[in-house]
């Protein structure tokens, strides 16, 4: 059997070009995580949720929430909250749903960039 190959080059603008779209989408990916965390996330005051940001380190983004108590409250399962519940960032991390959309975020913005 004979293989064929396919030789190319990427330039550097090319390959910038490639990292910064993805360092775009996996924030964009970001961006719908701490949406739909902010739907889940008890609130008693407000406070709480309302220090949910994005945070975008190189090629990665993370979702954050930015009280001291905010692992407590995501942590605690036993406790009963008027709305909202524990879990409010993971549950959605894992949703098959959740993912997509992260997914299709991120695609849309990668694609947009890079054309």
């Amino acid at each position: 059997m004979k293989l064929t190959g396919l030789k190319f080059t990427v330039n550097r603008s090319t390959l910038k070009q490639l990292k910064n779209a993805c360092e775009a989408g996996a924030y964009a990916a970001g961006k719908v995580l701490a949406e739909r965390s902010r739907e889940q996330v008890p609130v008693a005051t407000g406070r709480l949720k309302g220090t949910c940001r994005v945070e975008k380190t190189g090629h990665t983004a993370s979702v954050l929430y930015g009280t001291d108590y905010a692992v407590y409250v995501h942590e605690r399962t036993w406790v009963s909250h008027p709305n909202g519940k524990a879990k409010f960032l993971e549950d959605p991390a894992h949703d098959g749903g959740v993912q997509k959309e992260m997914l299709e975020a991120a695609g849309a913005v990668v694609k947009e960039a890079v054309g």
